[in-house]
């Protein structure tokens, strides 16, 4: 069987020449690059950077049942002789991994593993094919990725087969302003909210996202809490259709939600496979920060057989053209009107798949894109966490890391223990990048109340917080069984 090598390759899908990323960005890049690990099989390989403890790596592949997986490194930060006069970002993935460990680079590439990119890209399958780690025939179709993700394309399908949306007009960087300030003075009557909800037409993971309020004669910006003149409020949307790298945006009235399901798939040569439906949690700037699978409230599973309705509808055509892999879709329940609406589709692996492989390698000894998909476990409740502040150790006090976290979990009796098959598995440890005070969890409890209490008593252990404004909604209605 041929070995499948995993490789979280965001920097792709963050700039278009394939080159690695800088600033802000780079810590999304370094939080992503650990979910790969749960995607292997034995025999299988895996790129992580330097940044990534190799214990972590053990631990997730123990906790997996895999074994003989072989890691490739990559620097994040320090560059390596050959590259010390220019900067990490100036090189593509595939350069950085063979300039760290030369020999095992060309010893993994001679045994012409299949790529399972974290993301599809031109840039991505270019590079490899530049530095002969694949060839063409292995390549998803990628502007069939870039259309699926592109909000525009979405919408005008939704419109065409009568899948309900939220009040949506997309804009060009020409007519952004014109277009926002009519939205706020006029176009938004209609609305069943007076948010407006502004993103660009292809980003995704909450990047690129700004929420804008009209209040009286002035704007208030939710990112930043700014309440803004119009002259104020003109610049400051300048500046962010400036930074954007996207030349269209989409426009939309904020929905106040009662809940976000998010709907999980993995198209093959056949058919569209629904793997399971999450309910997110999300922050007040609708950035996604978790999920709790399975959905036990009624109010939202009564959507379900709709949803799935739709997801064939959404991903048929795509199956005909080339698709294969997993996709996710998101949707929104109003509070207002307790309809069901949708807010973007992800041609791409997302925040629940290397979750739910973990939960489904637990349960079932198997990975979830095996050719026979699972059906993942419905006595079983699932509680993730991607950020988890940790406070700031005091000077006397040692640092946090993977291994003081886990130890910290292991002694107070939270971590997961397959014999028990429950407790916390850790499955983003503290990076210098991602940083060192933040640490992503998954909870594994036989019953909602047992892994909430988990959730609370972890909090205690590590002196944590773990919610967000927005997060309670979600809580209560999950919980109240």
């Amino acid at each position: 069987m041929q070995k499948e090598f995993h490789i979280q390759n965001i920097f792709d899908a963050l700039n278009s020449s394939g080159k690695g990323v800088i600033g802000p960005l780079k810590d999304k890049c370094m939080h992503l690059q650990n979910r790969v690990i749960a995607m292997a099989k034995t025999g299988d390989i895996v790129a992580v950077s330097t940044d990534c403890p190799e214990e972590f790596f053990n631990y997730i592949c123990k906790i997996k049942r895999v074994s003989n997986v072989t890691l490739l490194k990559f620097a994040s930060e320090e560059s390596t002789e050959d590259m010390s006069q220019q900067s990490i970002s100036s090189y593509t993935i595939f350069e950085l991994i063979e300039a760290f460990d030369p020999k095992l680079a060309s010893k993994v590439k001679k045994s012409k593993p299949k790529l399972q990119p974290y993301m599809h890209s031109n840039s991505f399958y270019e590079a490899a094919e530049k530095h002969n780690w694949i060839h063409s025939s292995l390549a998803v179709p990628t502007d069939i990725i870039g259309q699926m993700n592109d909000k525009t394309v979405l919408f005008q399908e939704c419109t065409n087969k009568g899948i309900p949306f939220p009040k949506t007009k997309v804009v060009n960087k020409r007519n952004f302003l014109e277009s926002i300030v009519g939205f706020l003075n006029e176009d938004n009557k209609n609305f069943l909210s007076n948010k407006l909800f502004i993103r660009q037409a292809r980003s995704g993971g909450g990047l690129g996202n700004i929420t804008v309020e009209q209040i009286n004669n002035k704007y208030f910006v939710h990112e930043t809490r700014e309440l803004l003149s119009l002259n104020d409020f003109i610049d400051r949307m300048n500046l962010f259709a400036d930074d954007s790298h996207s030349f269209q945006f989409v426009v939309s009235e904020l929905l106040e939600l009662y809940a976000s399901p998010g709907s999980l798939f993995y198209v093959d040569d056949f058919k569209t496979h629904i793997v399971a439906h999450t309910g997110q949690i999300l922050t007040n700037k609708r950035e996604f920060t978790g999920f709790m699978y399975p959905i036990r409230n009624s109010k939202i599973n009564k959507f379900i057989p709709i949803i799935e309705e739709y997801i064939e509808e959404l991903t048929k055509e795509w199956r005909k053209k080339g698709f294969r892999g997993f996709g996710n879709i998101d949707w929104m329940i109003s509070r207002y009107n307790e309809k069901l609406y949708i807010a973007e589709r992800n041609a791409r692996q997302t925040a629940v798949v290397s979750p739910l492989n973990l939960l489904y390698s637990i349960t079932q000894g198997n990975n979830i894109d095996t050719p026979d998909l699972p059906n993942l476990p419905l006595n079983i409740s699932v509680i993730t966490q991607d950020s988890l502040h940790l406070h700031t150790p005091s000077p006397n006090a040692p640092s946090n890391s993977f291994e003081s976290i886990k130890r910290k979990l292991k002694d107070s009796g939270l971590l997961f223990d397959e014999t028990k098959g429950e407790g916390i598995i850790i499955t983003i440890p503290p990076t210098l990048t991602y940083g060192p005070n933040q640490v992503g969890i998954m909870i594994v409890g036989k019953n909602p109340i047992r892994a909430i209490n988990l959730l609370r008593n972890c909090s205690i252990v590590l002196e944590a917080e773990f919610l967000s404004p927005a997060t309670p909604v979600y809580w209560d209605d999950w919980s109240i069984l």
